[in-house]
C-alpha cells in the first residue's frame, strides 16, 4: 500500500534520473499516477524497468519507493517544441491550413503562434537597437 501522493517536476526528476529517462517517463506516464514499488519488488518485467532500465528504475525506486508519483504533463515545454516547429514549417513556405491540419490545430491559432514568434523577434530587434543607443 503506498504511503503518500507525491507530483514531482521535471527538473526534479531529471536530477535523479537523467534527462532521458525523465523524458522516457514523462513520454510515457504524462500526467498519470505511477506507483513507485520498492526496489525489492522491481524484476525484469515492471514495466518501470522496461521502460527505463534497471539501474533507473532502482534510482526511482531508492527516492520514492512505495509512493504514488504523479507526473508532470510539461506542456510548456511540449507547446514550445510545437510551436518551433510550426515556425520552422511556415518559414520554409508551408501553408497556414496545411499546417493547422498537420498539428490538428485550428487556422486561427497557427496565425497567432506566428504572430506572436513575429511581434517576439520584433521585441528583441528593439532591445537591440535601445542597447545600441547607450553606446553613444
Amino acid at each position: 500500500m503506498p504511503n503518500s501522493h507525491n507530483t514531482k517536476s521535471y527538473v526534479e526528476l531529471e536530477m535523479i534520473l537523467g534527462q532521458e529517462a525523465a523524458e522516457k517517463l514523462i513520454n510515457a506516464y504524462r500526467g498519470q499516477e505511477v506507483y513507485i514499488p520498492a526496489a525489492d519488488k522491481l524484476h525484469g518485467e515492471h514495466k518501470l524497468v522496461k521502460l527505463l532500465g534497471l539501474d533507473v528504475a532502482l534510482r526511482l525506486s531508492h527516492y520514492w519507493h512505495n509512493t504514488i508519483l504523479t507526473v508532470p504533463m510539461q506542456q510548456a515545454k511540449t507547446i514550445a517544441q510545437r510551436n518551433a516547429e510550426i515556425i520552422k514549417r511556415y518559414k520554409a513556405g508551408a501553408d497556414k491550413g496545411e499546417i493547422a491540419a498537420l498539428f490538428g490545430l485550428h487556422t486561427r491559432t497557427v496565425r497567432k503562434i506566428i504572430a506572436n514568434y513575429h511581434n517576439d523577434k520584433a521585441k528583441a530587434v528593439y532591445a537591440r537597437l535601445q542597447l545600441s543607443l547607450l553606446d553613444y
